[in-house]
């Protein structure tokens, strides 16, 4: 279960990260962020980035969870490409859900 963690929690930590640049605000249709917004857009994405690390390493212990995340980070890459592209305006909404689903699974890995 962690395994699924760490790729939902790789992706709404890359559309943080993406939310923090102006190219990727104006094509989520959202309203221009002051600088200490896109501070905080930058920390929650790093933040999740690292959670989904922990889950990776929890799942799959050290030296394999950190080859298991640069996977997961890749596929989850490509889907925020993807989404960035195809459906912009869902962007962030998608990201909520996926990330509270991905912080549930790992807190039902963790648990059992």
């Amino acid at each position: 279960m962690n395994g699924l963690a760490t790729l939902l929690l790789s992706y709404s930590g890359f559309v943080g990260l993406a939310l923090a640049m102006d190219r990727h605000q104006e094509q989520a249709e959202l309203p221009a962020l002051d600088s200490r917004r896109r501070i905080g857009w930058r920390v929650l994405g790093s933040l999740l980035l690292v959670l989904a690390l922990m889950a990776a390493i929890q799942a799959e212990g050290t030296s394999v969870g950190i080859s298991f995340w640069l996977g997961m980070l890749s596929i989850a890459g490509i889907a925020c490409a993807l989404m960035f592209s195809y459906a912009p305006r869902r962007v962030l909404s998608s990201a909520a859900v996926i990330g509270g689903a991905g912080v549930l699974a790992w807190l039902n890995g963790y648990a059992g």
